[in-house]
């Protein structure tokens, strides 16, 4: 994706995924593995939110432990209490951000791994047409003899 225009970028998000398949199986790519890598792309996007969500829900009643502590001290004015419920809003929304990056930085490397797989498969390929065509050959001369 970083090798494509920002319009280019613009236009593969707003395509469905079912048309991107299409567009991927239609530049060459096998439909088994644009299909893999679909599917690994939204078992990751679950478990990245799903985490996202515990933690969310964990920091929530942590959250709510320490506020009845500030309410219950007294000591505690409105406007402190106001800059730590935005403090911790931003410190959720910062462990988003970096559970989303991860979930892109995995999608990324499996993309890699997948095409240096998929270019592999290509030369053993091709390395065992090459022995059949060389059979062949040797078998039409071993006839002509």
């Amino acid at each position: 994706m970083d090798r494509l225009t920002e319009q280019q970028r613009t236009a593969i998000s707003k395509m469905s995924d079912e048309r991107l398949r299409v567009r991927l199986v239609q530049a060459g790519y096998q439909e088994e593995v644009v299909g893999q890598l679909a599917k690994y792309m939204a078992d990751e996007e679950e478990r990245t939110l799903a985490a996202v969500e515990v933690q969310e829900r964990t920091e929530g009643e942590n959250l709510d432990d320490s506020t009845e502590t500030q309410t219950q001290a007294g000591a505690t004015s409105l406007e402190e209490r106001r800059l730590f419920l935005e403090e911790r809003r931003f410190q959720m929304e910062k462990q988003r951000w970096k559970a989303e990056l991860l979930s892109k930085e995995k999608t990324e490397e499996q993309r890699l791994r997948t095409e240096v797989e998929f270019k592999e498969k290509q030369r053993q390929d091709e390395l065992l047409s090459k022995e059949k065509m060389e059979e062949q050959r040797l078998r039409v001369e071993m006839e002509f003899k």
